[in-house]
């Protein structure tokens, strides 16, 4: 892919970008530079580099031309396409055009309320403060407008895409579903990208679906709790193929048409990225609001957030919360006890919170010989 894009760039008279401005995170001392977080970019001979050479756009065009080659090698065929952005994603590639984008977006913006250097109690989230070193404010603003920035990259480049569609009358009855693989802190407490915590910005990811125009759907916005699993179901349901009795998805066009989704319980799993945090975390309603909650069962730390804010803290830590704990407790166990696949889990959490749960005499080993 990489020699086609250099190609594409010859093409277009344009050579390898460099930073023109990158941002990077400090050390432990809050002076020595660490972690780059990418910024603006530039040609290598320090000229401008324009919006249209860059790799995201590429992407949207090189979609096309395979779009364009289906059509003639299958013209009566229907056509799969998936294009897989890397954007908005640090380290971060603005190109040149958006200048005035980036003040008007810098004067919009704030710091976020939870963006504080205070160490937390929780050591994961103390441990990705210290690897982000997001120290200094200025550049926390810069972080924020070069995400919002390479937003506007991706928008321009599926404009392309959507433009082509229309222009050769395919827009009506193609069906599109938009999405990512996971949130972005963008300066919440400090930290940047995933991680390994149970932050809900993290798990809630847009997703939009475009379904063809045959299908009848009409409703345009829906509040129902739904998961990437449902993606590849929706996908088949459009294609009109019999969906795998081992897909744990549902099939999302009765949602788009007013339906209600079947009950869903989402189990998280998080693993090893700077630090490791194996867990488990999922939906819980408290007085009719929905919350997230999450347990680390390296050190057994749990988080409760309210899905419904912005920006978030952990709500375990206050007494009108606190008093919920053993309803969790409950709902966790009956949870992680309905999948073997959660016996891991069930192992550490159990003992953790043992003052929570009955005392019983099973054998509490999580394999043993029959």
């Amino acid at each position: 892919m990489m020699t086609v894009y250099l190609s594409y760039l010859a093409d277009c008279g344009v050579q390898l970008p460099r930073y023109r401005k990158e941002l990077r995170g400090l050390q432990i001392d809050k002076l020595s530079p660490a972690n780059s977080f990418g910024g603006w970019i530039e040609q290598k001979d320090g000229s401008d580099f324009p919006l249209d050479a860059h790799y995201s756009v590429f992407l949207a065009k090189l979609t096309i031309e395979q779009i364009k080659a289906s059509k003639v090698q299958a013209p009566n065929k229907p056509i799969f396409s998936q294009l897989e952005f890397f954007d908005p994603h640090q380290p971060y590639s603005v190109p040149s055009g958006l200048e005035q984008r980036y003040q008007e977006i810098k004067n919009a913006i704030a710091l976020p309320a939870s963006y504080s250097l205070v160490e937390p109690e929780n050591p994961i989230y103390a441990l990705y403060q210290q690897y982000w070193g997001m120290y200094d404010q200025n550049m926390v603003m810069d972080y924020i407008a070069c995400h919002l920035l390479q937003v506007e990259v991706i928008d321009h480049a599926i404009g392309h895409l959507i433009r082509f569609l229309k222009q050769e009358d395919m827009w009506e009855e193609t069906a599109i579903v938009f999405s990512a693989d996971h949130g972005d802190m963008n300066g919440r407490m400090a930290m940047a990208d995933k991680g390994s915590y149970f932050q809900p910005d993290i798990f809630r990811i847009p997703l939009m679906i475009k379904a063809p125009k045959s299908t009848g759907v009409v409703k345009a916005v829906s509040h129902e709790s739904v998961s990437a699993i449902d993606i590849a179901p929706t996908i088949l349901g459009f294609a009109g193929i019999e969906i795998p009795s081992q897909m744990e998805g549902d099939n999302l066009t009765n949602v788009m048409q007013g339906e209600a989704r079947r009950p869903l319980t989402q189990v998280y799993q998080t693993g090893v990225h700077v630090g490791c945090n194996y867990g488990f975390g999922f939906q819980v309603d408290i007085e009719g609001k929905k919350y997230f909650y999450g347990y680390n069962a390296t050190t057994g730390f749990e988080e409760l957030h309210h899905l419904d804010r912005d920006d978030q803290s952990n709500l375990l830590n206050l007494d009108v919360y606190r008093v919920h704990k053993e309803s969790i407790v409950a709902q966790a166990k009956e949870l992680l006890l309905s999948d073997p696949r959660w016996m891991g889990y069930w192992s550490s959490y159990r003992l953790h919170n043992a003052r929570y749960l009955p005392i019983s005499s099973e054998d509490m080993q999580m394999l043993k010989p029959v």
